[in-house]
């Protein structure tokens, strides 16, 4: 199957890295395209499965120079990755 996820945010810029982990169970990932109206499509490839005793996470960039994050840089990833989230809801809410 294929997921897709559609979001709709400002331009942040070239984007040079996509990290990505599962919270629980495993995917198979094949790759990331990230689609932008100025540019066209910058695919990060994958070809892995994440999480559940594989690779508990990745960090995909364009081409060949994604590496697989530890435990540990999962974890940091995701505890940042939750404060941008809450300062975010934070600021949309007020």
């Amino acid at each position: 199957s294929v997921d897709e996820v559609t979001l709709n945010v400002s331009d942040i810029g070239s984007i040079v890295a996509v990290w990505v982990a599962p919270e629980t169970g495993a995917w198979r990932l094949e790759e990331i395209a990230v689609c932008r109206a100025r540019d066209g499509a910058v695919r990060f490839p994958c070809g892995r499965t994440l999480g559940d005793g594989s690779e508990p996470a990745a960090e995909l960039r364009p081409m060949a120079e994604s590496r697989y994050l530890t435990e540990e840089e999962k974890q940091q990833m995701n505890e940042e990755g939750m404060d941008d989230y809450q300062g975010l809801k934070r600021r949309l809410l007020g």
